[in-house]
């Protein structure tokens, strides 16, 4: 199943990397483009290659035993990474509307914000949670074996995979498999 995830992650990747490429060689080729509409779009296109980059790096790097900093620095670079295209449009279009881009309190609130942002990020190497796309696994000693909770509590006929928890039967704390049965355990 992994495998066409893969290859879709890297299909969709590289089609946004082509499009990158593609919108900085317009941006030099097209000539009616003034000077700071042309950086703009220099910029904007190498932060959005520059994060497919890391994308492609991440998904490669997953096939590989590769330590947690790594990820935890390319999961960063790609959050920095898409939270400026916000900073970078706001900017253009109070440039195209003729605002003083100093004085803007609308761009000293993004800009606000964004900065709230970056400490927050900031702080993810000191949390783990971070890493997870639901909760993090129990660092607890749960067993998930049958095995183990026949053996503890003697039932041979247990072959559901949960520890049964009538009284004198009960496992012990470290070898509960659900919630359910770590619960009843400290009832």
């Amino acid at each position: 199943m992994k495998n066409w995830i893969y290859s879709f992650d890297f299909s969709i990747f590289g089609a946004a990397f082509l499009l990158c490429i593609m919108g900085l060689w317009f941006t030099v080729v097209i000539p009616g483009i003034d000077r700071w509409s042309k950086r703009f779009f220099m910029g904007y296109f190498f932060v959005f290659m520059l994060c497919c980059l890391s994308c492609i790096a991440e998904v490669l790097l997953q096939y590989y035993t590769v330590p947690k900093a790594v990820f935890v620095f390319l999961l960063i670079l790609e959050s920095v990474l898409l939270s400026l295209p916000l900073l970078m449009q706001t900017t253009y279009m109070l440039h195209y509307c003729n605002e003083n881009l100093r004085r803007n309190r609308l761009l000293c609130a993004i800009l606000g914000l964004w900065a709230v942002y970056f400490v927050l990020l900031a702080s993810v190497p000191f949390i783990d949670g971070f890493l997870y796309s639901r909760p993090p696994p129990p660092t607890g000693n749960h067993q998930t074996t049958t095995g183990n909770c026949r053996a503890a509590t003697g039932n041979r006929s247990a072959g559901t995979g949960n520890c049964p928890t009538a009284a004198g039967n009960r496992p012990r704390a470290n070898q509960c498999h659900s919630a359910a049965d770590a619960a009843a355990f400290h009832l």
